[in-house]
């Protein structure tokens, strides 16, 4: 699985993922994203994000209402992880549709570096977890709707910070589509709650799926 990135390198747009080396980090809260020609430079900023409080990107109102631990197990690459759930509130007050898709919206870091998390182990395990009408941002959100729903990950054992950047106009279409604002929720395994047990409750400990 590729890295999912908010800012794309122009020669990446139409993949919708971002080159783990295209973005520098700036010291006045901004990410400087570089295309591989050098000749273009986007500057990102980065918000900060709180469980729990509102944080609005030109019209997107988003709320992370929690990070969650699971019963969810994996061994992916020889090494054994975790399933956490993010639960997420969108309200699209824009005039026009935005896609909170996570392979379009949402990229994590663990430790400091870039991870691939949102496999799928993790996109089963919300299904498993909440049921097979649970709300993944699979759809668009129109304007003036508000969505609630959930976002699966699979983290390595033994991480001691990661940071969930999303990007809630990432996905947008034509002039509604900015990548130019995005925002940082850090949390610790020791914040997590656990969510509770699964609406299936055949929860397999530990399986090859990556």
């Amino acid at each position: 699985m590729k890295q999912h990135r908010f800012l794309l390198c122009s020669t990446l747009v139409a993949a919708l993922l971002f080159s783990s080396g295209c973005a520098d980090k700036e010291d006045d809260g901004t990410k400087s994203n570089r295309t591989q020609a050098g000749m273009t430079t986007v500057s990102t900023t980065i918000l900060p994000g709180e469980i729990g409080t509102e944080q609005t990107v030109d019209g997107a109102v988003v709320t992370l209402n929690g990070v969650y631990r699971s019963s969810f197990e994996n061994v992916r690459n020889g090494y054994p992880s975790d399933i956490i759930f993010f639960s997420f509130t969108v309200t699209n007050n824009t005039d026009a549709p935005i896609a909170a898709n996570f392979s379009q919206t949402c990229e994590m870091e663990i430790d400091g570096e870039p991870s691939e998390v949102f496999s799928a182990k993790a996109i089963s395990s919300v299904f498993k977890q909440f049921g097979s009408d649970a709300e993944m941002f699979v759809n668009e959100i129109p304007a003036g709707e508000t969505v609630t729903g959930y976002i699966g990950a699979e983290m390595y054992r033994g991480y001691k910070e990661a940071s969930l950047l999303y990007t809630p106009l990432a996905g947008g279409t034509s002039d509604n589509k900015d990548r130019s604002k995005l925002i940082r929720y850090t949390f610790h395994p020791e914040d997590l709650e656990y969510i509770g047990d699964p609406v299936v409750t055949d929860v397999t400990a530990a399986t090859n799926s990556d």
